[in-house]
């Protein structure tokens, strides 16, 4: 049986269990505190150790486990707590949110844990995000400022593009510096469409990609139509939950190669083949990105460059 560890994560400790020994302790987040957590945790020897992201206060500690060796993982906050719901648990604790989450990492085909140069390359796309929100909202509040907030509000936008492009180029810096990321981005980019930011954002959200199966992946993402029946009533299928930012950046990827001439001309045949059959265009889109993701997912599962893929016999 494996032998796994589930943390719930505050401001100023960690509540840790271990599954299947139903043991439990607490440590701080202080630099002490995660000392104490990996000298804990070595002998133990867990198969996979999971958290949840709560708001970064577990980034120090991921960090900490990753740096001993120790296999460790941010969960789905969504399936975990599905995951307790199915388990028929009700009252919450933290030492008992730390138990769900070592039996819920127990159960199989879990995330694989990421590695250091993932977590590094996850924290930069995270920031880059954050950045580009500031610029969305700053420039709405330009459209009506005037004077000296006018003034001040362009200087902040200012300051942010330069920001946005440090954060690319240490995004690029870090996946050149690890061999894994930088065959699989260039892996990637072989794609029509795919640019080094598409892949650097799917990297380091879906370490997943490329040990899945088509389904699987679709699914994880939230490309995949959720079918609503019963009984008699059926309703139309419509997609939800799953990663939504890396939904967000593949719907402009895909639209940008399916809908331009000699992008990617295998994507724009499957699009304009959709539309023609009556399908609205952000079905066709989303059908479409849902391809692209199995693409991807095709590629690093079976070390393959666009130019070599089969398209149409993609499993």
């Amino acid at each position: 049986m494996r032998t796994t560890v589930g943390m719930d994560v505050s401001k100023g400790w960690l509540d840790v269990a271990v599954w299947p020994a139903g043991t439990t302790f607490q440590v701080a987040t202080t630099p002490a505190g995660l000392d104490e957590l990996v000298e804990r945790l070595v002998p133990v020897a867990p198969d996979l150790i999971a958290c949840e992201s709560t708001g970064g206060y577990e980034q120090a500690a991921v960090a900490r486990l990753q740096l001993a060796g120790l296999p460790v993982y941010v969960a789905d906050g969504a399936r975990v707590r599905s995951y307790a719901k199915g388990q028929g648990r009700r009252a919450k604790t933290d030492r008992l949110d730390a138990m769900i989450l070592a039996r819920f990492a127990s159960e199989p085909e879990q995330q694989p844990p990421r590695d250091g140069a993932t977590a590094a390359l996850r924290e930069l796309v995270d920031r880059r995000s954050e950045l580009q929100r500031m610029v969305v909202a700053e420039r709405a509040r330009r459209t009506h400022a005037t004077g000296y907030v006018a003034d001040d509000l362009d200087a902040h936008l200012a300051w942010l593009a330069d920001r946005l492009k440090a954060v690319d180029r240490a995004i690029q810096d870090a996946v050149r510096a690890d061999a894994t990321l930088q065959a699989k981005a260039r892996r990637l980019m072989t794609v029509p469409g795919v640019s080094w930011g598409v892949s650097a954002t799917v990297l380091a959200l879906l370490p997943e990609l490329g040990t899945l199966d088509r389904r699987h992946v679709a699914s994880l993402v939230g490309v995949a139509p959720q079918t609503q029946q019963s009984g008699k009533q059926r309703a139309h299928a419509f997609i939800s939950g799953g990663r939504a930012r890396i939904r967000h950046t593949l719907y402009p990827a895909t639209m940008a190669a399916s809908c331009r001439r000699n992008v990617n001309p295998v994507l724009r045949q499957h699009y304009q083949r959709l539309r023609a059959a009556g399908k609205p265009a952000k079905v066709a889109l989303i059908a479409c990105a849902r391809h692209l993701l199995t693409w991807l997912n095709a590629m690093l599962r079976d070390d393959l460059d666009w130019p070599q893929m089969q398209v149409a016999q993609i499993p």
